[in-house]
């Protein structure tokens, strides 16, 4: 799953992409709000989604078999951040790069009298193990020098 450069937008078709990599059904993360309250996100049957409603569908197959490979770069934020957590704490996944840009948060906005919006910062990304993440995901395989496919690549031929 390449990441790198992915800046941000919806998290939910990104996932439901990432669906059949996602090994099944069930929690694939969560928010935690300021009061510490967990938030699922699910997969469930190609549908992706927190709360009860869905939030975007997966039209490829349900399961992919063997390793998984992420890809992430300075540049990965946000809604690209949200899927590397996604991946967080499955077994044969590990993740090569270098670390996101740190925006592993969800937003809340607000309408202001001027017509504008006000983004305010309402949550933590949290993987499926329970770990909660502020600011930059590491790597499991740090990559500063070259292209991290070649060597996501010759990792997972050894695996």
């Amino acid at each position: 799953m390449d990441l790198r450069g992915n800046g941000g937008g919806s998290m939910w078709p990104m996932l439901a992409v990432a669906a059949p990599l996602l090994h099944g059904d069930g929690v694939i993360g969560a928010f935690i709000d300021r009061a510490c309250a967990r938030i699922p996100w699910w997969l469930r049957r190609g549908r992706v989604g927190t709360g009860w409603w869905p939030q975007a569908r997966s039209t490829g197959p349900s399961q992919l078999p063997g390793p998984v490979a992420v890809l992430t770069d300075g540049d990965t934020a946000s809604s690209g951040e949200a899927v590397a957590v996604a991946f967080r704490g499955l077994p044969r996944v590990r993740s090569y790069g270098a670390a996101t840009y740190g925006f592993s948060t969800a937003n809340e906005s607000y309408p202001m009298p001027d017509g504008a919006r006000l983004l305010i910062t309402g949550a933590r990304f949290c993987d499926r193990t329970g770990a909660v993440y502020e600011g930059p995901l590491t790597p499991d395989a740090e990559v500063l020098e070259g292209d991290a496919l070649p060597v996501a690549l010759a990792d997972l031929t050894r695996h």
